[in-house]
């Protein structure tokens, strides 16, 4: 027996399909009705087959081959080659995309449904996606300019360059960690791409990232009157790369938040330690020039440090882009002597290595999301 009719079978059992319909056939093939009894592989290489195919998603199988509920009596089927079924089950990221294209309005209507959800009743709406950072902002110029003496000019717009961006990392993270459990009910019920579930509340905080950085930019060029930087060319790529670190790691831990609840807490505890370990109230500049360490250490712990941590370098990344370069003055008064740390431009190739970083967790992420996303309705 070819080894697709086992397939059919089986993934029929599993949906509770009583017939199947594979529409109109083509090439002159005469339609094999399948078996009422369970087939087994006639080979090593069919049990293979099988085996591999299993582990892939059942909507790609009822996307290539057009399986749709018949009421007829009988259900047919048109063989495939097995060339070409070998085709289809090795490219997943491929079909991934383009199952994500093909649901693109879902999507689209998700993202526009957590953005009105966020705010429902609300006077100022958008607005209060400001005050938060706004705050912050204010709280951290009045405590590390006046009572820590850092003597930076306009040392707000360099904080906000920097926690505008995690902001959105942080709240998008979150945001992801609970999205398959809120819509577990809708998962059992239909189908349609899990992804778009966490993408849809990353999505929903990109958008407010995009316009809270418009609000920085109408106030630092239109204001302040801060001077256009070439530098700002590299903006997209920047943005870019952060985005596809968000989507990345917001698939991988929304995919483990539905089996291990745990997971959501520990996320929050990390991003609150990820914080300070991230140049966002300091300045990478000094950790360069620390002197808690040895001068022949300081350069390989500074690339070390921004490797590892890809907010690191994307902070330092914004500001450099944003912001004109400054020569960081730090003068504590309780110490009474002052500390300078000259500007480092951006690394391009810091920045390289953080966007090939950020599109290979993408992938990883997304696919690992794909392989498991059938088993969340077995969750109890």
């Amino acid at each position: 027996m070819p080894t697709q009719f086992v397939l059919i079978r089986r993934i029929v059992q599993f949906h509770e399909y009583p017939f199947l319909n594979l529409g109109a056939h083509s090439g002159g093939e005469t339609p094999v009705p399948i078996p009422n009894t369970a087939v087994k592989p006639s080979s090593a290489e069919d049990t293979a087959l099988v085996t591999e195919w299993e582990n892939r998603s059942v909507p790609r199988l009822r996307a290539h081959l057009r399986l749709q509920p018949h009421a007829g009596a009988v259900s047919h089927l048109t063989p495939l080659k097995d060339s070409t079924l070998r085709q289809r089950i090795t490219n997943p990221v491929r079909d991934l995309l383009l199952e994500l294209w093909q649901y693109r309005e879902l999507l689209r209507t998700l993202v526009i449904r957590e953005l009105r959800v966020r705010y429902k009743n609300s006077i100022l709406g958008f607005f209060w996606s400001l005050v938060n950072p706004l705050a912050t902002v204010l709280v951290m110029t009045l405590v590390f300019k006046y009572v820590m003496g850092m003597r930076i000019a306009n040392y707000s717009a360099y904080i906000l360059a920097a926690y505008l961006p995690w902001t959105f990392f942080q709240f998008a993270l979150l945001d992801s960690s609970q999205t398959i459990l809120v819509y577990m009910q809708v998962i059992k019920k239909i189908y349609f791409p899990r992804v778009l579930l966490p993408l849809a509340a990353v999505l929903a905080n990109f958008v407010h990232f995009l316009l809270a950085m418009g609000v920085l930019f109408v106030y630092l060029y239109g204001y302040v009157g801060t001077p256009l930087q070439l530098s700002l060319l590299w903006l997209p790529v920047i943005v870019l790369s952060q985005l596809l670190w968000v989507v990345g790691l917001s698939a991988l831990i929304a995919c483990w938040n539905a089996f291990y609840e745990d997971v959501k807490y520990l996320v929050s505890v990390g991003l609150q330690l990820l914080f300070f370990l991230t140049p966002i109230i300091y300045f990478s500049e000094q950790v360069r020039y620390t002197t808690l360490l040895p001068e022949a250490y300081r350069e390989g712990v500074f690339w070390a440090y921004h490797l590892l941590n890809p907010m690191a370098t994307l902070a330092m990344a914004y500001r450099k882009a944003v912001l004109p370069p400054i020569t960081i003055i730090h003068e504590p008064a309780a110490m009474g002597q002052t500390t300078q740390f000259p500007d480092m431009p951006l690394p391009l190739w810091l920045l390289g290595a953080n966007l090939l970083a950020g599109a290979v967790v993408a992938l990883g992420g997304l696919s690992y999301f794909r392989k498991r996303e059938w088993e969340f309705v077995e969750r109890p």
